[in-house]
């Protein structure tokens, strides 16, 4: 069997994610102001510009906390189905899957294997697989420091990832999220 996960417990909830990326974009709204000394000198469409480059990489770094929190969350969920094992069919495909990785650590699982159980279950819909992969493109090229053109389309919003957490939440099991 994989070995267990060993929780911190400092993984942060959808919703405090997001309500945190919130309160940036309004702390940022609020300090790059005319009126602020830092901006003597600086023209109004100069701080406009600095606004909206800071908001941008607030918005990339709260996307990236929410696609590693939802990896979590998957993670979590196939620990869940290996020691609980409920008997549901997308339970006992994540754990057919896990005896394939034999003496190894869950987090050496190929999230795509863990994202193809979600269509287990006949209501899943393969578009949420497919996002899902997407997303997971934009977070590999966030995490390693974006030094090449992202060719997968336009990046995703923080609003998107956040509706497909969402869903992803209705999704596992849920007991820690």
């Amino acid at each position: 069997m994989v070995s267990q996960l060993s929780k911190s417990g400092k993984h942060r909830a959808f919703d405090e994610i997001s309500r945190i990326f919130e309160e940036r974009k309004y702390a940022l709204k609020d300090f790059f102001v005319p009126k602020n000394e830092y901006f003597t000198g600086f023209s109004e469409t100069e701080i406009q510009e600095q606004l909206v480059e800071h908001i941008r990489e607030a918005e990339y770094d709260a996307c990236l906390t929410l696609l590693a929190a939802i990896e979590a969350a998957f993670r979590i969920d196939c620990d869940y189905c290996c020691r609980k094992r409920p008997r549901t069919p997308r339970a006992k495909a994540v754990r057919k899957i896990v005896q394939t990785f034999e003496g190894m650590s869950i987090d050496r699982i190929s999230l795509n294997e863990l994202f193809e159980q979600l269509l287990v279950d006949q209501s899943v819909k393969k578009s949420i697989v497919n996002y899902l992969k997407q997303f997971f493109k934009f977070r590999h090229w966030l995490a390693h420091g974006r030094y090449w053109t992202f060719k997968s389309g336009e990046p995703p919003t923080f609003g998107e990832i956040y509706k497909l957490a969402q869903v992803i939440n209705r999704l596992l099991f849920r007991y820690s999220f």
